[in-house]
């Protein structure tokens, strides 16, 4: 789903994912919801920032804002994704996987308004 590539960036497969689930509008239609659970976590780095996002899309999964998600899931087929051989595979996404797709572009939306968290 993501590369480490200081920061973390989405690969190819969780832009896809990310794209597929409207991404960019869930994220923008629901910032105030994410941003809270950001700042209750009171985070003090980017390092900080990233795991937040994580948590604050995984951790509430049971929120209404996810319904359509959870029925992408549910409904997606199984997926080809390259291994690190670049040998292709048959993958099942989960709604963790997901929820990952999502919270780096999240990070990086905090952290855009919050320039005094040290990167």
């Amino acid at each position: 789903m993501s590369m480490k590539k200081s920061p973390r960036i989405l690969n190819e497969t969780g832009k896809w994912v990310f794209n597929e689930v409207n991404g960019e509008d869930f994220l923008q239609n629901n910032k105030d919801f994410f941003f809270s659970k950001i700042d209750a976590m009171k985070p003090q780095t980017a390092l900080d920032v990233e795991s937040a996002a994580n948590y604050a899309c995984a951790g509430y999964t049971d929120n209404s804002i996810f319904n359509d998600i959870k029925m992408f899931v549910y409904n997606a087929p199984a997926i080809k994704i390259k291994d690190e051989e670049g040998k292709e595979r048959s993958y099942e996404l989960t709604l963790g996987d997901v929820c990952f797709a999502l919270s780096i572009p999240l990070r990086d939306m905090y952290l855009k308004e919050h320039p005094e968290i040290p990167q």
